[in-house]
């Protein structure tokens, strides 16, 4: 093989790389470099949101809502305890707060964060039902993408 053909060969395969690990996070999509959110199937305020736990250096994945019906512009609310939320049909504690006017909710047992982790890591849809007749239905996707932006907004210099 000439010198131009081996070239063009490993160009080819330089390209065919390049192209093969290209990587979306589609679904989610970022809030800032340290959130992304991925969004129900039904127009609604709640998110399920991922970011990076501090304490274990793997993705947390919690519950945002922008809406503003429960918590109000730039408002700020200590931690409570909050109604049981299912997913996929198993009954989860929660706790929320309110952060500058968004509330978070959260799992109240180590448990339930490691059953909500694994629910959205699994690659299947993903329904939560608060009990109040509107469940939220969330796409399938994975977490290794999302989670690889985040360490690596996380070791920024």
């Amino acid at each position: 093989m000439s010198i131009k053909a081996r070239v063009a060969f490993a160009a080819g395969l330089m390209a065919a790389s390049i192209v093969g690990s290209a990587q979306t996070i589609e679904p989610w999509r970022p809030v800032s470099t340290t959130l992304f959110v991925l969004d129900a199937q039904e127009k609604g305020d709640i998110r399920l949101g991922a970011n990076i736990d501090s304490r274990t250096n793997d993705v947390a994945v919690n519950l945002f809502d922008f809406g503003g019906k429960v918590c109000h512009d730039g408002e700020d609310l200590p931690v409570t305890d909050t109604t049981p939320i299912s997913i996929n049909g198993q009954l989860v504690k929660f706790k929320m707060a309110c952060i500058n006017g968004t509330r978070i909710m959260q799992p109240s047992s180590p448990a339930g964060k490691k059953f909500l982790n694994a629910a959205v890591a699994s690659g299947r849809p993903v329904t939560l039902d608060d009990g109040y007749g509107r469940p939220l239905h969330y796409p399938g996707t994975t977490l290794q993408v999302v989670r690889a932006k985040l360490l690596s907004a996380r070791d920024a210099m």
